[in-house]
């Protein structure tokens, strides 16, 4: 047998058909896709592991996976041809052969999540964004930003805490701003919690029209009781934005 090869892959997608990244029985998912299409063009079995399992609508800029074969790729020949087999809410940015301990999910060190919010109603941009009239401004929206940086234990923005092994995460950093007709919420950390980024944007902006404090926030992050925290906003305006690795 010819000595192995670890790939990695960008991977950018509209989840609006998809139930999410990862695969599901009796679902149309984003991995199962791609990896349907890496076996057909190498004929053999593929174990695709991707750095995030984003949610049911959520889309993706730069989603990262790995996966091995003991085939020697030519970049622009096989991103040419998975391409072609993939549907056109699904596009394969790049390929590039990467270490054998190169794993996209446990090699990330950091997440990037971008939530955009539009101020103007519009069907052209209805997929891609949560339409909210008058929101609140970036610069009250990220007085609450600051007391997300300053915790760790988000066990009240996660659907399922009793699931995880931890609900701790490092949270480095988390701004709002206003541009043009939108207001968009940028995250990075190390990891997040299911349904999280969703609902630290619901809660913040239902926080700034109740015309609260920060110590409301730092009030509902002690807790640790996804009840006490507030509705989360349709998926449809996530973006998974950038995976980072160390060198």
């Amino acid at each position: 047998m010819d000595a192995l090869h670890n790939y990695s892959v960008t991977i950018a997608y509209d989840g609006t058909n998809y139930c999410g990244w990862q695969i599901q029985k009796n679902a149309d998912t984003v991995q199962q896709r791609v990896r349907d299409a890496l076996q057909k063009i190498l004929r053999q079995d593929v174990t695709l592991t991707g750095a995030g399992r984003t949610d049911t609508g959520v889309h993706a800029l730069g989603q990262v996976s790995n996966f091995k074969t003991d085939k020697v790729l030519d970049a622009f020949r096989f991103l040419y041809s998975l391409n072609s087999m993939l549907p056109f809410d699904i596009a394969v940015r790049n390929l590039k052969e990467v270490p054998m301990d190169f794993d996209a999910r446990h090699s990330a060190v950091k997440r990037s999540y971008i939530y955009v919010i539009n101020k103007l109603k519009d069907p052209f941009r209805n997929k891609y964004s949560y339409f909210l009239y008058s929101p609140p401004g970036a610069a009250e929206l990220n007085k609450f930003s600051e007391v997300l940086v300053m915790n760790n234990d988000f066990a009240s923005f996660s659907k399922n805490a009793e699931k995880q092994p931890h609900t701790l995460c490092n949270i480095y950093r988390a701004e709002w701003r206003d541009y043009r007709d939108f207001l968009i919420f940028g995250i990075t950390g190390n990891r997040f919690l299911h349904g999280m980024v969703r609902t630290v944007v619901g809660t913040l902006i239902r926080l700034a029209q109740e015309g609260g404090s920060p110590l409301d926030l730092q009030n509902i992050l002690d807790k640790r009781d996804r009840k006490a925290a507030r509705e989360a906003v349709p998926a449809k305006g996530l973006f998974l934005r950038k995976v980072y690795y160390g060198k």
